[in-house]
């Protein structure tokens, strides 16, 4: 009696898994043109708008006051169009997850990668490296085109100088991170609007309110929030921070710890929710 033999489909290597859910997230992403007009606002516009506050700064510094003039910050100064960029780059993080969950997509999509926690990653990690490097371009440009028109009037910094491409770099993980912020809310809530206003508003109000708290208030719960962890990012870093966490570096891990926060509690709905 001969024995029959019936070959078994082997599950693909992990690595191959991961690569597959990367290469089709980078294929939607670039598919969807949403992708292209928050890009392009995100990093023309925002170049733009730099150009234009760096133009009216070096237009009226004849006649700035010399207490303008010793407040003057030659790297931020230059980036003007920063909150556009963050903005927009953080509309981009969450139309990516939620744009699926509105037309249907997601269900042909956990049907090409059923793990929703690498399917999840997969989209974390195209985010990112896209916003990452719209923030670079931003940022670098920015500062590039603004110190040219700084050095008309004697008046600008060096990217060699000390702290200047650290302070530029830390303005690009800061939009990198954003993204992943605004993508975990629009995972977490799976609705466009609402996310895009909980992700927005995460990031400016909780500041805004506080500001009428008393000042001891304010210092211990500020550094915490998303604003001032982002505010602690940005060029000039602060020479001498009452805290840590109000230094560059604690500034990233807290803008970190919030988007890992995010993530976990979305992969665990993830798993737990119907698509």
């Amino acid at each position: 009696m001969t024995a029959i033999t019936v070959d078994q489909e082997r599950p693909a290597p992990l690595h191959t898994s991961v690569t597959r859910a990367f290469r089709g997230e980078m294929t939607k992403t670039r598919s969807v043109r949403s992708t292209y007009w928050t890009l392009f606002v995100a990093v023309v516009v925002g170049i733009g708008v730099s150009v234009l506050t760096t133009w009216s700064v070096v237009a009226a510094w004849n006649d700035a006051k010399p207490a303008e003039r010793a407040e003057f910050e030659a790297v931020p100064t230059s980036m003007g169009g920063l909150l556009i960029t963050v903005i927009t780059i953080m509309v981009f993080g969450v139309l990516v997850i939620t744009s699926e969950y509105a037309g249907g997509q997601i269900r042909i999509s956990l049907s090409a990668v059923p793990s929703r926690s690498m399917l999840l990653s997969a989209k974390a990690c195209v985010v990112g490296v896209v916003a990452l490097a719209a923030g670079a371009v931003m940022a670098f440009l920015s500062f590039a085109i603004g110190q040219a028109f700084f050095a008309t009037k004697d008046i600008g910094v060096s990217i060699t100088d000390p702290g200047v491409f650290w302070g530029l770099s830390r303005v690009a993980l800061a939009i990198g991170l954003l993204s992943l912020f605004a993508m975990a809310i629009g995972a977490l809530v799976r609705h466009t609007a609402g996310a895009i206003t909980l992700a927005i508003g995460g990031i400016l109000l909780p500041a805004k309110v506080l500001g009428f708290a008393p000042e001891s208030v304010q210092d211990k719960i500020i550094p915490l929030l998303p604003d001032g962890a982002l505010g602690a990012m940005m060029p000039p870093a602060a020479e001498d921070p009452a805290t840590w966490m109000e230094s560059p570096m604690g500034g990233t891990m807290i803008l970190v710890a919030w988007v890992a926060a995010l993530f976990a509690g979305a992969l665990f709905l993830a798993n737990r929710r119907d698509a």
